[in-house]
Protein backbone atom coordinates (compact mmCIF):
# COMPACT_ATOMS: atom_id res chain seq x y z
CA UNK A 1 0.00 0.00 0.00
CA UNK A 2 1.10 3.59 -0.63
CA UNK A 3 2.10 5.97 2.16
CA UNK A 4 2.07 9.75 1.69
CA UNK A 5 3.96 11.82 4.25
CA UNK A 6 2.97 15.49 4.22
CA UNK A 7 5.92 17.17 5.95
CA UNK A 8 4.27 20.63 6.14
CA UNK A 9 7.34 22.58 4.97
CA UNK A 10 9.76 20.39 6.91
CA UNK A 11 12.12 17.71 5.64
CA UNK A 12 12.80 14.10 6.45
CA UNK A 13 16.53 13.59 7.00
CA UNK A 14 16.32 9.81 7.30
CA UNK A 15 13.72 7.05 7.41
CA UNK A 16 11.31 8.28 4.73
CA UNK A 17 8.79 5.67 3.56
CA UNK A 18 6.43 5.63 0.61
CA UNK A 19 4.77 2.21 1.05
CA UNK A 20 4.11 -0.64 3.45
CA UNK A 21 3.22 -4.31 3.12
CA UNK A 22 0.30 -6.05 4.84
CA UNK A 23 1.63 -8.40 7.49
CA UNK A 24 4.80 -6.33 7.92
CA UNK A 25 3.64 -2.75 8.64
CA UNK A 26 6.09 0.16 8.82
CA UNK A 27 7.67 2.64 11.21
CA UNK A 28 7.19 6.34 10.43
CA UNK A 29 10.21 8.68 10.56
CA UNK A 30 11.07 9.61 14.14
CA UNK A 31 11.48 13.10 15.60
CA UNK A 32 15.29 12.91 15.40
CA UNK A 33 14.95 12.56 11.61
CA UNK A 34 12.54 15.46 11.13
CA UNK A 35 13.86 18.96 10.41
CA UNK A 36 12.20 22.37 10.10
CA UNK A 37 14.10 25.52 10.98
CA UNK A 38 12.69 27.14 14.10
CA UNK A 39 10.31 24.28 14.86
CA UNK A 40 10.22 21.01 16.79
CA UNK A 41 8.55 17.94 15.33
CA UNK A 42 5.42 17.09 17.35
CA UNK A 43 4.33 13.85 15.66
CA UNK A 44 2.54 12.32 12.69
CA UNK A 45 -1.25 12.52 12.47
CA UNK A 46 -3.69 10.80 10.15
CA UNK A 47 -5.63 14.06 9.66
CA UNK A 48 -4.63 17.61 8.76
CA UNK A 49 -6.34 19.02 11.86
CA UNK A 50 -4.02 16.99 14.14
CA UNK A 51 -6.96 15.52 16.05
CA UNK A 52 -6.50 12.40 18.14
CA UNK A 53 -3.24 10.73 19.04
CA UNK A 54 0.05 10.97 17.17
CA UNK A 55 0.94 7.93 15.03
CA UNK A 56 4.40 6.35 15.13
CA UNK A 57 3.87 3.27 12.97
CA UNK A 58 1.54 1.33 10.70
CA UNK A 59 0.52 -1.96 12.33
CA UNK A 60 1.13 -5.24 10.47
CA UNK A 61 -2.63 -5.90 10.23
CA UNK A 62 -3.59 -2.57 8.62
CA UNK A 63 -4.69 -2.22 5.01
CA UNK A 64 -5.17 0.60 2.53
CA UNK A 65 -3.21 3.60 1.40
CA UNK A 66 -2.26 6.00 4.22
CA UNK A 67 -1.67 9.76 4.46
CA UNK A 68 0.10 11.26 7.47
CA UNK A 69 0.66 14.93 8.36
CA UNK A 70 3.67 16.26 10.27
CA UNK A 71 2.81 18.53 13.18
CA UNK A 72 5.32 21.18 14.23
CA UNK A 73 5.52 23.45 17.26
CA UNK A 74 7.27 26.82 17.09
CA UNK A 75 10.49 26.97 19.10
CA UNK A 76 10.94 29.47 21.91
CA UNK A 77 14.49 30.50 22.80
CA UNK A 78 16.06 32.16 25.86
CA UNK A 79 17.46 35.69 25.80
CA UNK A 80 19.97 36.97 28.36
CA UNK A 81 20.63 40.72 28.52
CA UNK A 82 23.84 41.67 30.32
CA UNK A 83 23.50 45.39 31.07
CA UNK A 84 27.18 45.60 32.14
CA UNK A 85 26.40 47.59 35.28
CA UNK A 86 23.46 49.46 33.78
CA UNK A 87 19.74 49.19 34.38
CA UNK A 88 17.08 48.14 31.88
CA UNK A 89 14.22 50.49 32.70
CA UNK A 90 11.69 49.17 30.18
CA UNK A 91 11.42 46.56 27.46
CA UNK A 92 13.19 43.70 29.28
CA UNK A 93 12.93 40.42 27.35
CA UNK A 94 13.88 36.90 28.38
CA UNK A 95 12.37 34.84 25.55
CA UNK A 96 11.65 35.07 21.86
CA UNK A 97 9.69 32.88 19.50
CA UNK A 98 10.91 31.85 16.06
CA UNK A 99 9.07 33.78 13.33
CA UNK A 100 8.53 36.88 15.46
CA UNK A 101 10.97 39.79 15.41
CA UNK A 102 11.74 41.20 18.86
CA UNK A 103 13.10 44.69 19.56
CA UNK A 104 15.86 44.92 22.14
CA UNK A 105 15.34 47.48 24.93
CA UNK A 106 16.58 51.03 24.40
CA UNK A 107 15.55 52.51 27.75
CA UNK A 108 18.82 51.50 29.42
CA UNK A 109 20.74 53.73 31.81
CA UNK A 110 23.99 53.79 33.75
CA UNK A 111 25.09 56.77 35.85
CA UNK A 112 27.85 58.67 34.08
CA UNK A 113 27.56 56.74 30.83
CA UNK A 114 25.70 56.83 27.52
CA UNK A 115 24.20 53.61 26.17
CA UNK A 116 25.75 52.75 22.78
CA UNK A 117 23.94 49.49 21.92
CA UNK A 118 23.66 45.72 22.35
CA UNK A 119 26.42 43.38 21.14
CA UNK A 120 26.40 39.61 20.82
CA UNK A 121 29.84 39.17 22.40
CA UNK A 122 31.45 40.26 25.69
CA UNK A 123 34.25 42.04 23.78
CA UNK A 124 31.60 44.38 22.32
CA UNK A 125 32.95 44.03 18.80
CA UNK A 126 31.15 43.92 15.47
CA UNK A 127 27.82 45.52 14.74
CA UNK A 128 25.32 46.58 17.39
CA UNK A 129 21.95 44.79 17.46
CA UNK A 130 18.63 46.60 17.79
CA UNK A 131 16.42 43.52 17.38
CA UNK A 132 16.29 39.76 17.02
CA UNK A 133 15.14 39.05 13.46
CA UNK A 134 12.17 36.78 12.82
CA UNK A 135 14.31 34.11 11.09
CA UNK A 136 16.90 33.71 13.87
CA UNK A 137 17.18 30.56 15.99
CA UNK A 138 18.91 29.61 19.23
CA UNK A 139 19.41 31.08 22.67
CA UNK A 140 20.94 34.57 22.60
CA UNK A 141 23.04 36.68 24.97
CA UNK A 142 23.52 40.40 24.41
CA UNK A 143 25.90 42.77 26.20
CA UNK A 144 25.34 46.51 26.72
CA UNK A 145 28.09 48.83 25.50
CA UNK A 146 28.63 52.13 27.28
CA UNK A 147 30.60 55.29 26.51
CA UNK A 148 31.78 57.24 29.54
CA UNK A 149 30.34 60.77 29.67
CA UNK A 150 32.42 63.93 29.51
CA UNK A 151 30.99 66.96 31.30
CA UNK A 152 31.70 70.65 30.73
CA UNK A 153 33.22 72.71 33.54
CA UNK A 154 32.93 76.49 33.70
CA UNK A 155 35.16 78.26 36.22
CA UNK A 156 34.16 81.78 37.20
CA UNK A 157 37.19 83.60 38.63
CA UNK A 158 34.99 86.57 39.70
CA UNK A 159 36.91 89.19 37.69
CA UNK A 160 40.22 87.50 38.38
CA UNK A 161 42.26 85.45 35.96
CA UNK A 162 43.21 81.83 35.94
CA UNK A 163 46.95 81.59 35.45
CA UNK A 164 47.26 77.78 35.09
CA UNK A 165 45.20 74.61 35.35
CA UNK A 166 42.06 75.93 33.69
CA UNK A 167 39.72 72.91 33.62
CA UNK A 168 37.19 72.93 30.80
CA UNK A 169 35.73 69.42 31.22
CA UNK A 170 35.98 66.20 33.17
CA UNK A 171 35.27 62.56 32.47
CA UNK A 172 32.87 60.73 34.77
CA UNK A 173 34.74 58.54 37.26
CA UNK A 174 37.94 60.59 37.22
CA UNK A 175 39.20 63.19 39.65
CA UNK A 176 40.09 66.61 38.30
CA UNK A 177 42.11 69.10 40.36
CA UNK A 178 40.80 72.75 40.05
CA UNK A 179 43.21 75.77 39.63
CA UNK A 180 44.74 77.04 42.86
CA UNK A 181 46.80 79.67 41.01
CA UNK A 182 44.22 82.41 40.57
Amino acid sequence: YYVTLNVNSGTIANGEIDSYTYGVGAVLPMAKNMVKTGYTFAGWYDNDEFAGEAVTSIANNETGDKVFYARWTINTYDVALNANGGTINAGEISLYEFGTAVTLPTDVTKTGYTFVGWYDNPNLTGEAFTAIANNVTGDKTFYAKWNVNTYKVTLNANEGSINSGNVKNYIYGTTVVLPSDV
